[in-house]
């Protein structure tokens, strides 16, 4: 764990237990949760998940737009075991709206310094914020504007942010991704655990490079082989033995963030008040991007090498390139719909091939005997092919034409058997090479 500076380097920390999966099934924590409430400036009633410990340091976790896993239930626990205060609050649910990214985005970051202040003048201890993914958004902003609003105070140590998203939103197939405006605006002290195997990871150098224009005090751990500490479908080792050790890991990085040194904002910020929406794809696009498929060569599950090398090997017909994750759940839906693409398909130029996204071949191979699939399915294990061609969000899809080119793409899950869909597929074939 080390601290970063001007992106000189990303470690690469590999987990070396051979711990197989968590089970919790039984709660062996001593800490009872209950709720706890207080009213926001603004008349909003905020009901807090609260597992009391009398340490002097409270923890807020900010549930992002997915729901809490009994993954981050069971490590609250265990925290407030090892005498941490938490409190766990859901946006989402207190004001009535979906759990969505776009909720993150928009969330008005007033509430979290609502949280910070009302959690520090209820328990008058230091206070570190936590959250993942969509959830770092509000986190930054409300940390930021905590700032501007209390710098003579310094209660606020700082954040922990898993696998952090700050794009505003998911880019088209072949585009680069914008930032919000909060990576540049803050100065608070930051701990990222990156998830290695996260379908964004590839881009964490880019994101680092932006927090760091106005923040000197970034720390961060690239989990290895990990894409999601907290997802109850990641049963990867390596993620399951970072599991274990995180509630005796974080309580070195909660003294880290304690004892680094406060800097002011550099800048004057203004909450964003620009409305996001950024919405996933629910049909075949053009691409936008470099049309020129980039060449690769991959084993399947059978070790056998599979290529895709060039334009000329491509040319006559149509290729469907899918890149997906076990632990993505539209990824494992959208496969019975390809399935059935492929049967239609038959006797026609096509071809349709799966790309997984940096998992184990004895994990996928014991997926492939509880899922059926009927066409190739390639392994990217080290993610390599994958951020080659741009991939952000899972699944991705990618349309290459008789020409060689790629002419459409879609970075979310669809019905592939749709009669839309097949007579786009079908349109294409017959188009001149």
């Amino acid at each position: 764990m080390h601290k970063f500076s001007l992106l000189l380097q990303i470690l690469l920390i590999a987990s070396t237990s051979t711990f197989a999966q968590l089970s919790f099934a039984k709660n062996t924590s001593i800490a009872s949760e209950v709720e706890i409430s207080f009213e926001a400036k603004d008349g909003t009633e905020i009901i807090a998940n609260h597992y009391p410990a009398d340490g002097d340091t409270v923890l807020i976790w900010v549930v992002s737009s997915y729901s809490p896993s009994s993954r981050l239930h069971q490590t609250l626990h265990d925290l407030a075991d090892r005498n941490y205060e938490v409190w766990q609050v859901d946006f989402s649910e207190l004001l009535f709206q979906p759990k969505t990214s776009n909720f993150m985005r928009n969330l008005d970051a007033q509430y979290i310094v609502d949280l910070i202040e009302a959690t520090h003048k209820q328990t008058n201890k230091k206070v570190i914020l936590l959250s993942r993914a969509y959830g770092a958004i509000p986190v930054l902003r409300g940390a930021t504007l905590w700032q501007h609003q209390n710098p003579d105070k310094d209660y606020l140590s700082g954040a922990i942010l898993f696998s952090p998203d700050f794009f505003a939103s998911i880019p088209e197939l072949g585009m680069e991704p914008d930032y919000l405006p909060i990576t540049e605006q803050s100065t608070i002290p930051l701990f990222i655990y990156q998830g290695g195997r996260r379908g964004s990871a590839w881009q964490f150098p880019r994101l680092l490079k932006k927090l760091t224009k106005t923040n000197n005090h970034i720390y961060f751990k690239v989990m290895k082989d990990v894409s999601g500490v907290f997802y109850s479908n990641d049963n990867d080792p390596a993620s399951t033995s970072m599991l274990e050790r995180l509630p005796d890991e974080l309580p070195g990085i909660f003294n880290l963030l304690h004892k680094t040194k406060r800097v002011k904002p550099a800048i004057a910020y203004k909450q964003d008040t620009t409305v996001h929406d950024a919405r996933m794809d629910i049909e075949l696009k053009k691409f936008k991007g470099d049309s020129t498929p980039i060449p690769f060569t991959l084993k399947d599950v059978n070790d056998q090498d599979i290529s895709l090398l060039s334009e000329d090997g491509l040319t006559g017909k149509v290729t469907v390139v899918n890149f997906w994750a076990t632990w993505c759940p539209p990824c494992v839906e959208e496969i019975p719909s390809l399935n059935r693409l492929k049967n239609k398909m038959q006797g026609k130029p096509f071809r349709l091939i799966s790309i997984n996204y940096a998992e184990s071949k004895k994990l996928i191979t014991k997926f492939l005997k509880q899922v059926n699939v009927e066409f190739p399915v390639l392994l990217d294990r080290q993610g390599t092919v994958s951020a080659q061609w741009n991939v952000i969000a899972f699944p991705s899809t990618f349309v290459i034409g008789p020409d060689g080119k790629i002419h459409y793409g879609i970075n979310a899950a669809i019905s592939w058997d749709d009669p839309k869909v097949i007579k786009k597929l079908t349109t294409l074939m017959q188009e001149k090479k």
